[in-house]
């Protein structure tokens, strides 16, 4: 086995692993951003700054406050995205868009009424 062959593959691996590093601190940032817009989570910055203790002090259950953003993102977006388009289609299908309708409407409801958010 030749040393620069097992030399590439530790830089590699190294490499790999900084780039997962750094696309977990992104969807991070990113989740905790739109979070914080929808009054569910902490910042990215209070999130790195400080400890658990600190988070739970200031926000009620930061954990619901993620699950819900995530599930905005991941299922809101796309449901809205998809209603628009139905929608201008000019023949909308009814149980589609009442489908649809219903998805985003119980998606609100539930984040207008968590009990996530900053603590006041």
């Amino acid at each position: 086995m030749d040393s620069g062959e097992s030399e590439g593959g530790c830089l590699g691996l190294f490499v790999l692993l900084v780039g997962v590093s750094l696309l977990i601190v992104a969807v991070m940032w990113f989740v905790s951003l739109v979070g914080h817009a929808l009054a569910l989570t902490p910042t990215y910055p209070e999130f790195d700054r400080h400890d658990g203790a600190w988070i739970r002090a200031h926000y009620d259950a930061p954990g619901l406050g993620y699950v819900l953003t995530v599930l905005a993102l991941v299922v809101g977006v796309p449901a809205s995205c998809v209603l628009t388009g139905e929608l201008w289609a000019g023949r909308a299908q009814v149980q589609r868009v009442l489908t649809l309708s219903a998805v985003l409407v119980v998606l609100v409801l539930a984040i207008a009424f968590a009990p996530a958010g900053r603590s006041h």
